[in-house]
């Protein structure tokens, strides 16, 4: 079989959307192109492998590197995201990925929410550490009536008293709200793997051109931890999604006082926080609870609705083997349909 694995760039990019209209018609790449080159262009090419048989463009592979969002950092960790392999050449999706490893030389390779068990199965053939992703729920207790979430009444806890007073919450956190340099601890990305950087968070977050994210921070001499965080709208409801955390699990605690807030300040039904490598001790404390005993209903898919808790999965292979964490941030897990 005579095969090619070559970059998308701008000269092929009309047999990658060709390629694309047949994984997915209604792909949100298909009617936003900017969105797409915000994502995935580097310089004169896009971050992602496409398979050339003869005429033919059988596979692809979109992956997105940590460098994507901040020139210092490696280029050699990325996280995977859209997969597609033509049925009628079977194997033509290892090729690419065989390449892909070929070329990138990933220290850490890394995927978000796979739903499939075939791809399940797939990642583990390769050697991927693979499992499910921890799903955390913070629940509001000054709700009645839930028009989201379908909860287990018996599991509210009136834990918050006539509407705590948060009077000086502004004291203790702040909102990020422009690219304003920040004096932070450099350590703070130093705490799990892949590493980041607060430029990082900035271009990934403050810079996206659809959502609209808000990254929160302790008032402290230095800034030592922070949370990414973004309010799902549904009709007339709201919930929070806790996108990502950075710093070490201990600083996890110091926001609890803040996701209650927010619960208030939103009117919202819940918060939910998907992720892999974060100490549940640690998650609980802030009065979170892992939603794998069916305790309720937490819709994690709005577009359209679906009321049913959400499983997703990780997977990742890495040569640093030390303290990995895996956020719903994480490659394009978070992103719009």
């Amino acid at each position: 079989m005579k095969y090619k694995v070559i970059n998308i760039k701008i000269n092929n990019i009309k047999k990658f959307f060709f390629l694309l209209k047949n994984y997915n018609k209604k792909h949100l790449f298909l009617k936003n192109y900017s969105f797409f080159k915000w994502q995935y262009l580097y310089k004169n090419r896009f971050n992602g492998f496409i398979l050339k048989y003869k005429n033919l463009y059988l596979s692809f592979q979109l992956f997105i590197p940590l460098n994507k969002f901040d020139k210092k950092l490696s280029d050699r960790n990325i996280f995977l995201t859209n997969f597609y392999s033509n049925g009628s050449k079977l194997g033509t999706g290892l090729l690419v990925f065989r390449e892909l490893i070929r070329k990138l030389k990933p220290i850490f390779i890394g995927s978000t929410g796979i739903w499939s068990k075939r791809l399940i199965f797939y990642h583990k053939k390769l050697g991927f550490e693979v499992g499910k992703m921890n799903h955390f729920i913070l629940q509001s207790t000054l709700i009645s009536k839930f028009k989201i979430a379908i909860i287990n009444k018996k599991s509210i806890k009136k834990s918050i008293k006539k509407k705590m007073k948060y009077k000086n919450i502004n004291k203790k956190y702040f909102l990020i709200k422009n690219k304003k340099n920040y004096n932070f601890d450099p350590k703070i990305f130093k705490e799990y793997y892949p590493y980041k950087s607060y430029k990082y968070m900035q271009n990934r977050y403050l810079e996206h051109p659809i959502f609209t994210y808000k990254i929160y921070f302790i008032i402290n001499k230095k800034l030592t931890s922070g949370i990414v965080v973004r309010v799902i709208n549904y009709k007339s409801s709201k919930f929070i999604k806790l996108i990502e955390f950075f710093g070490s699990n201990k600083e996890f605690i110091n926001y609890k006082d803040l996701f209650h807030y927010l619960l208030l300040k939103y009117k919202a039904e819940y918060i939910s926080f998907y992720n892999y490598g974060m100490d549940v001790k640690d998650v609980k404390k802030c009065g979170f609870f892992l939603n794998q005993n069916k305790k309720g209903i937490y819709p994690e898919l709005i577009k359209p609705m679906i009321k049913e808790n959400v499983e997703l999965s990780y997977a990742f292979k890495t040569e640093i083997k030390k303290n990995v964490k895996i956020f719903l941030g994480d490659g394009d897990r978070d992103r719009p349909n």
